[in-house]
Protein backbone atom coordinates (compact mmCIF):
# COMPACT_ATOMS: atom_id res chain seq x y z
CA UNK A 1 0.00 0.00 0.00
CA UNK A 2 2.91 2.38 0.61
CA UNK A 3 5.28 3.40 -2.14
CA UNK A 4 8.71 1.85 -1.43
CA UNK A 5 11.71 4.12 -0.97
CA UNK A 6 14.68 3.93 -3.35
CA UNK A 7 16.74 2.67 -0.40
CA UNK A 8 14.35 -0.24 0.16
CA UNK A 9 14.43 -0.99 -3.57
CA UNK A 10 18.26 -0.99 -3.53
CA UNK A 11 18.21 -3.32 -0.51
CA UNK A 12 15.89 -5.71 -2.37
CA UNK A 13 18.08 -5.60 -5.49
CA UNK A 14 21.17 -6.44 -3.40
CA UNK A 15 19.30 -9.17 -1.49
CA UNK A 16 18.52 -10.79 -4.85
CA UNK A 17 22.13 -10.60 -6.03
CA UNK A 18 21.77 -7.60 -8.32
CA UNK A 19 23.44 -4.23 -8.64
CA UNK A 20 21.69 -0.92 -8.11
CA UNK A 21 22.39 1.88 -10.57
CA UNK A 22 21.67 5.60 -10.66
CA UNK A 23 20.58 6.57 -14.16
CA UNK A 24 19.84 9.99 -15.62
CA UNK A 25 21.33 11.69 -12.57
CA UNK A 26 21.42 15.12 -14.21
CA UNK A 27 18.81 14.85 -16.96
CA UNK A 28 16.52 17.70 -16.01
CA UNK A 29 12.93 16.54 -16.01
CA UNK A 30 13.96 12.85 -16.04
CA UNK A 31 16.81 13.31 -13.55
CA UNK A 32 17.48 11.44 -10.33
CA UNK A 33 15.15 12.92 -7.70
CA UNK A 34 15.95 10.84 -4.62
CA UNK A 35 18.22 13.18 -2.63
CA UNK A 36 17.68 11.21 0.58
CA UNK A 37 19.06 8.04 -1.00
CA UNK A 38 22.31 6.88 0.68
CA UNK A 39 24.78 6.82 -2.23
CA UNK A 40 26.85 4.04 -0.64
CA UNK A 41 23.97 1.71 -1.59
CA UNK A 42 24.49 2.41 -5.30
CA UNK A 43 26.83 0.23 -7.36
CA UNK A 44 26.60 1.84 -10.79
CA UNK A 45 26.40 5.39 -12.09
CA UNK A 46 25.29 6.22 -15.63
CA UNK A 47 28.10 8.41 -16.97
CA UNK A 48 26.84 8.64 -20.54
CA UNK A 49 23.46 8.20 -22.20
CA UNK A 50 22.86 11.08 -24.60
CA UNK A 51 25.90 12.00 -26.68
CA UNK A 52 24.57 15.23 -28.08
CA UNK A 53 22.86 16.72 -25.03
CA UNK A 54 24.14 19.87 -23.33
CA UNK A 55 24.50 18.09 -19.97
CA UNK A 56 26.64 15.21 -21.34
CA UNK A 57 29.91 16.44 -19.80
CA UNK A 58 28.27 16.99 -16.41
CA UNK A 59 27.74 13.27 -15.89
CA UNK A 60 31.43 12.35 -15.87
CA UNK A 61 32.28 15.43 -13.81
CA UNK A 62 29.64 14.56 -11.20
CA UNK A 63 30.68 10.90 -11.16
CA UNK A 64 34.33 11.88 -10.64
CA UNK A 65 33.30 14.15 -7.74
CA UNK A 66 31.47 11.20 -6.14
CA UNK A 67 34.54 8.97 -6.59
CA UNK A 68 36.70 11.63 -4.92
CA UNK A 69 34.30 11.51 -1.96
CA UNK A 70 34.99 7.78 -1.60
CA UNK A 71 31.89 6.31 -3.25
CA UNK A 72 32.56 3.08 -5.16
CA UNK A 73 30.46 3.54 -8.30
CA UNK A 74 31.22 1.83 -11.58
CA UNK A 75 30.54 4.09 -14.56
CA UNK A 76 28.15 2.66 -17.13
CA UNK A 77 26.41 3.98 -20.21
CA UNK A 78 23.83 3.07 -22.79
CA UNK A 79 22.16 4.46 -25.88
CA UNK A 80 18.99 4.89 -23.83
CA UNK A 81 17.19 3.49 -26.84
CA UNK A 82 13.50 2.85 -26.36
CA UNK A 83 13.02 1.30 -29.79
CA UNK A 84 15.31 -1.15 -31.62
CA UNK A 85 15.19 0.76 -34.93
CA UNK A 86 15.55 4.28 -33.51
CA UNK A 87 18.06 6.46 -35.38
CA UNK A 88 20.24 9.35 -34.25
CA UNK A 89 22.10 9.73 -30.96
CA UNK A 90 19.85 7.17 -29.24
CA UNK A 91 20.42 4.48 -31.85
CA UNK A 92 20.79 1.11 -30.14
CA UNK A 93 24.45 0.26 -29.62
CA UNK A 94 25.77 3.78 -30.19
CA UNK A 95 26.81 3.98 -26.53
CA UNK A 96 27.94 0.72 -24.90
CA UNK A 97 29.25 -0.45 -21.57
CA UNK A 98 32.17 -2.82 -22.13
CA UNK A 99 32.79 -5.23 -19.24
CA UNK A 100 35.99 -7.20 -18.52
CA UNK A 101 34.46 -10.35 -17.04
CA UNK A 102 36.05 -13.73 -16.29
CA UNK A 103 32.96 -15.36 -17.80
CA UNK A 104 29.93 -14.33 -19.82
CA UNK A 105 27.62 -15.65 -17.13
CA UNK A 106 25.28 -13.35 -15.24
CA UNK A 107 27.35 -13.84 -12.08
CA UNK A 108 30.61 -13.13 -13.94
CA UNK A 109 29.31 -9.92 -15.49
CA UNK A 110 27.79 -8.67 -12.22
CA UNK A 111 31.03 -9.42 -10.36
CA UNK A 112 33.09 -7.51 -12.94
CA UNK A 113 30.74 -4.53 -12.82
CA UNK A 114 30.91 -4.47 -9.02
CA UNK A 115 34.73 -4.52 -9.25
CA UNK A 116 34.75 -1.56 -11.63
CA UNK A 117 36.00 -3.58 -14.59
CA UNK A 118 33.99 -1.63 -17.15
CA UNK A 119 34.12 1.43 -19.35
CA UNK A 120 31.81 3.30 -21.69
CA UNK A 121 32.55 3.43 -25.42
CA UNK A 122 30.84 5.43 -28.12
CA UNK A 123 30.44 4.27 -31.72
CA UNK A 124 32.24 0.98 -31.06
CA UNK A 125 35.32 2.45 -29.38
CA UNK A 126 37.17 -0.16 -27.32
CA UNK A 127 40.17 0.19 -25.05
CA UNK A 128 42.68 -1.67 -22.91
CA UNK A 129 44.04 -0.25 -19.65
CA UNK A 130 47.02 -1.27 -17.55
CA UNK A 131 48.74 0.37 -14.59
CA UNK A 132 52.17 -0.75 -13.39
CA UNK A 133 54.49 0.09 -10.52
CA UNK A 134 57.69 -1.93 -10.58
CA UNK A 135 56.60 -5.55 -10.96
CA UNK A 136 53.03 -4.84 -9.74
CA UNK A 137 50.27 -4.67 -12.35
CA UNK A 138 46.66 -3.54 -12.13
CA UNK A 139 43.81 -3.76 -14.61
CA UNK A 140 40.81 -1.49 -14.73
CA UNK A 141 38.97 -1.81 -11.44
CA UNK A 142 42.00 -3.01 -9.47
CA UNK A 143 43.75 -1.04 -6.74
CA UNK A 144 47.47 -0.47 -7.14
CA UNK A 145 49.16 0.16 -3.80
CA UNK A 146 52.32 2.26 -3.94
CA UNK A 147 55.13 2.58 -1.44
CA UNK A 148 56.10 6.13 -0.42
CA UNK A 149 57.93 7.73 -3.35
CA UNK A 150 56.95 4.95 -5.76
CA UNK A 151 55.35 6.03 -9.03
CA UNK A 152 52.84 4.33 -11.30
CA UNK A 153 52.69 4.22 -15.06
CA UNK A 154 49.38 4.08 -16.91
CA UNK A 155 48.94 2.67 -20.41
CA UNK A 156 45.76 3.09 -22.40
CA UNK A 157 45.26 1.66 -25.87
CA UNK A 158 42.28 2.62 -28.03
CA UNK A 159 40.79 0.41 -30.74
CA UNK A 160 38.19 1.29 -33.37
CA UNK A 161 38.22 4.86 -32.13
CA UNK A 162 36.32 7.32 -34.34
CA UNK A 163 37.30 10.98 -34.45
CA UNK A 164 36.51 12.56 -31.11
CA UNK A 165 37.91 12.97 -27.64
CA UNK A 166 39.22 10.83 -24.81
CA UNK A 167 38.79 12.46 -21.40
CA UNK A 168 41.02 11.49 -18.52
CA UNK A 169 40.15 12.81 -15.06
CA UNK A 170 42.53 13.09 -12.12
CA UNK A 171 41.60 14.62 -8.80
CA UNK A 172 38.50 16.25 -10.21
CA UNK A 173 40.06 17.81 -13.30
CA UNK A 174 40.29 16.83 -16.95
CA UNK A 175 43.93 16.27 -17.88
Amino acid sequence: PDRPSMESIANLVHKNGGLFGINHALSGIMGWRYREFPLEKADLYEVHCSPEHETSMLYTTHWDALLLQGYKLTGVGSSDSHHPTQDGPWEMGKILTWVYADSLSQAGILKALKQGRAYVGINGTRMAFLATAGSKKALMGDTLYLAPGETARFALSLFDHPPGYLYIYADGFIL
